[in-house]
């Protein structure tokens, strides 16, 4: 075998001299105590900024209190003031319409009490517009509010129309992320979002692009693109970000309930007049009337006027909850059955128990109609007609029980027949 060439390295004769450590010292620093003493100072002075502003906090809050307690006497006694002078009109305008009544007291305390009760919203606001009840309850703005608004934000503080836009669709956004959040869906976050060619089409777009990024999976149906730069640069934005766009709706209402969760209504504003509504739009209006999943509208409710409910609306059935956000109005209607209406079934169950026991004891048959969107009616017993009047929608339950009972003591001892309906 042939001799490696590789020579191989080994120590010198005595060794390898020692190793000078010495010759690229570190540069001297702060010391360990130094450090200690600098962080020591700094977390004191940290504290103290911290103790400061909870001091000045503090002060700043009990500041605000005290001004609230002082301008609350006021503002109660503005409000009280205000509630007098609603009663008064209230009374003056009952005598003027129960002037013709015999017997009629104006003013005749309802309650057995002597004790001052305060007046529910409904009451102050009974013989009055329809638009002043909604705005009381609701907040709502009428079209010379919102345009007002819009002219002062777009004048006074410099905001651009796309601006306005992108705040728009990011609270609607947000309202429906409250509304409907993630963990109600039972099935995909799937949203309908349909844009008509007017100002909330670009508001419905923008809303679709936020829904996306708060983890919905969105789909925007727009039937007639505006060829206005702040239509295009909406709709291209929704592009970019994957959104699909529907190129027609479907006429079958059970396949929009089947796919999607949500509608939201972006299509005509309140500058829309209903008798203006033309196709693909009517169609569409007429569509949406008749889905069961809920409907969420970024303003009036398309085919609605301000304040009016029109029999060509898709919100015919009415809304069962209002969100209201800075400058933008978001209507949510629960499909078709209210809010109010969800203890029903449990009271037909009740009813339904009570008559059977009735019929099993006494042998006589009691028909009853449950529809939905009927009054309350006794035909032969008048009295019964005046009862369920009397009684508010919160005490339907127990004018059910008393109707029910009546009706078969009635029954029982007159032997006749009283069909009643129970409404939703």
């Amino acid at each position: 075998m042939a001799a490696s060439k590789v020579k191989q390295d080994m120590p010198p004769p005595g060794g390898y001299g020692p190793v000078d450590y010495k010759r690229n010292l570190p540069k001297r620093g702060l010391s360990g105590y130094s450090m200690l003493a600098i962080g020591v100072g700094v977390m004191c002075f940290g504290y103290w900024r911290l103790f400061k502003w909870n001091r000045e906090r503090r002060r700043l809050q009990i500041e605000e209190l005290e001004a609230r307690i002082a301008l609350l006497p006021l503002l109660q006694a503005e409000q009280d003031r205000r509630q007098l002078r609603m009663l008064r009109e209230n009374l003056e305008e009952e005598a003027v319409v129960m002037k013709d009544v015999p017997g009629w007291k104006v003013g005749e305390n309802v309650f057995h009490t002597d004790r001052w009760v305060a007046p529910l919203t409904e009451e102050l606001f009974n013989l009055r517009p329809r638009e002043e009840l909604l705005h009381k309850r609701f907040g709502f703005l009428c079209n010379e509010e919102a345009a007002a608004l819009e002219a002062e934000l777009l004048g006074e503080y410099r905001f651009g129309p796309q601006q306005l836009m992108e705040i728009w669709g990011h609270a609607c956004a947000i309202a429906i992320t409250k509304a409907f959040p993630l963990s109600s869906l039972k099935r995909h976050p799937t949203v309908l979002v349909i844009c008509g060619p007017s100002q909330n089409g670009c508001i419905g777009l923008a809303c679709a692009r936020h829904l996306r990024m708060f983890d919905y999976m969105p789909t925007v149906y727009y039937p007639k693109r505006s060829t206005l730069a702040l239509h295009r640069d909406f709709t291209v934005q929704c592009e970019k970000t994957d959104i699909p766009f529907l190129s027609f709706l479907p006429a079958e209402v059970q396949l929009i309930n089947d796919a999607y969760n949500l509608v939201v209504d972006a299509i005509l504003g309140p500058e829309t007049e209903p008798s203006d509504i033309s196709e693909p739009y009517s169609s569409i209006l007429l569509t949406l009337r008749h889905i069961r999943i809920p409907i969420a509208s970024v303003d009036i409710p398309s085919g609605n006027q301000t304040y009016t409910y029109l029999s060509d609306s898709i919100y015919l059935q009415g809304y069962q909850g209002l969100k209201s956000y800075p400058s933008v109005l978001l209507f949510v209607r629960v499909g078709l059955i209210p809010w109010t209406c969800l203890m029903m079934p449990l009271f037909y169950a009740a009813a339904t128990l009570c008559l059977s026991y009735l019929h099993s004891h006494f042998n006589y048959t009691f028909m009853y109609v449950l529809p939905q969107l009927a009054r309350l009616t006794s035909a032969p017993a008048h009295w019964l007609t005046g009862l369920s009047a009397l009684c508010p929608s919160t005490r339907q339950p127990l004018c059910y029980a008393t109707v029910t009972l009546c009706s078969s003591y009635m029954h029982s001892h007159f032997n006749d027949t009283y069909m009643y309906i129970l409404p939703q």
